[in-house]
């Protein structure tokens, strides 16, 4: 009976902590840089976090990046975007504001479960931290959207840092574990 419930508690808590990282609907975005010789080059990933499940409905459709160091996109450049995507900032200083255009008959806004690449500009400094905001629709009520609250973008080459309930998880699998093993032990010697 007891082997059952430590065997069975490992397992509740990881389905709590799964249900808690889908909760709300969120936004990641990465990035990767380069130096072309003559600008900087960078490419974001945005990427739709929310459970394509029971969030079904909730695309992203707007993004705002916002640097924590001033740069000028280079005047004669147009950045590369997806289709269905538009730049509604002329020259940055420190943000870019980025839209889907539904105009163009496809869906170009980035569903649940889901992630876009190939958004890319060249400035002409390299840029500090990215923070970012994703404004997501709400099926629910389309006059009031989400909004993610503002967070800041991971280049590609980092190492992810693990949630709180990851490492919690990891602590109570590994004591339950280290109990059980330590049952198992003075019951065979006690045998």
């Amino acid at each position: 009976m007891k082997r059952k419930i430590l065997c069975v508690i490992p397992a509740l808590l990881l389905a709590c902590s799964l249900s808690v990282a889908w909760a709300t609907p969120m936004a990641v975005v990465t990035y990767s840089k380069n130096w072309d010789g003559d600008f900087w080059q960078y490419e974001f990933i945005v990427a739709n976090t929310s459970d394509p499940e029971t969030d079904a409905g909730v695309n992203i459709y707007f993004l705002s990046l916002k640097f924590s160091t001033q740069s000028l996109l280079p005047e004669k450049y147009n950045p590369r975007l997806p289709p269905g995507w538009d730049n509604l900032s002329e020259r940055a200083l420190d943000f870019i504001s980025l839209a889907s255009n539904t105009d163009e008959g496809a869906t170009p806004d980035i569903v649940p479960g889901k992630s876009l690449g190939n958004f890319v500009f060249l400035f002409n400094a390299e840029l500090g931290d990215i923070s970012f905001a994703a404004t997501l629709t709400n099926p629910d009520n389309q006059g009031n959207p989400f909004v993610t609250p503002d967070s800041y973008a991971t280049p590609v080459n980092s190492t992810p840092v693990p949630e709180p309930a990851t490492a919690a998880l990891l602590v109570v699998g590994l004591a339950g574990m280290g109990l059980f093993g330590r049952k198992m032990k003075i019951t065979s010697f006690a045998g």
